[in-house]
């Protein structure tokens, strides 16, 4: 019998019509080097059966220990890899907050044609302290651990300038990390990255000698990573933005 089941794989793995296969899909690799992109429909510890879909839409059950000892570890972790890898098990959501608004105020002494001397709000500036929330909801019935989470903070800045001499908004991030020690089952869990300050100016009414162009500044988005390793050392990664439509173009990931 054992050898039918290599005959099976091998059959699957030879065949020659391939399709695209979708996300959910991986590359399987047998103890003989051979390929196959699949992915796995259940997995009974007691016989270490695995059952899986290959890309074509074919399904077979075979041994685990005909694949690689990397493959054979994904199959007995697959459960625990597939809650952490589904977002509709581990659901991951973003939030901005506004920590914290203040604004300071330029005075100063301004003297008119009249040789009055009036005192004059000259420029305002808005500050805006803003961080990122991160929300973790475990649905699953498992624990996760040592969850590890890196995140770029994008937004932009400019010095502001006078009679058209605006300075470039100029584009910035800051990269931070973060943890969860352990996340229980059917728990939440929310972090905050390291806040960013942006700002913008405000000139006053007055005559000036020439225009005054307000420094302005925007925070553009968040972008994190995801990583977890399990017990047989499979590495997992998942990445996450915020807004969802950030582009990955203009606001890569910088490793």
């Amino acid at each position: 019998m054992k050898s039918a089941y290599y005959i099976i794989i091998a059959m699957m793995i030879s065949a020659s019509a391939v399709m695209a296969a979708p996300a959910t899909y991986r590359e399987f690799v047998d103890q003989e080097g051979r390929t196959v992109q699949a992915r796995i429909l259940d997995y009974d510890q007691k016989t270490d059966m695995v059952r899986i879909q290959r890309d074509t839409g074919k399904t077979v059950r075979v041994p685990a220990t005909i694949f690689s000892l990397a493959d054979q570890n994904y199959i007995r972790d697959w459960e625990y890899i597939g809650g952490f890898e589904s977002n509709s098990k581990l659901k991951v959501s973003c939030d901005q907050k506004v920590l914290e608004k203040w604004k300071e105020e330029d005075w100063q002494d301004v003297t008119y044609e009249s040789g009055d001397v009036e005192r004059e709000l000259v420029k305002t500036t808005k500050f805006e302290r803003i961080a990122f929330q991160i929300n973790f909801h475990n649905l699953n019935a498992v624990l996760y651990e040592n969850i590890k989470i890196a995140y770029f903070v994008y937004y932009e800045q400019s010095k502001g300038g006078w009679d058209k001499k605006e300075t470039p908004m100029e584009q910035k991030s800051e990269y931070g990390e973060t943890a969860i020690k352990m996340l229980v089952a059917k728990s939440k869990r929310t972090l905050e990255t390291e806040p960013v300050v942006v700002h913008i100016e405000e000139y006053g009414d007055l005559e000036w000698d020439s225009d005054p162009i307000p420094a302005k500044g925007k925070v553009l988005g968040m972008r994190a990573r995801i990583y977890m390793t399990t017990a047989e050392g499979i590495k997992l990664m998942r990445e996450i933005s915020y807004p969802e439509s950030l582009s990955t173009d203009k606001y890569p990931w910088k490793e």
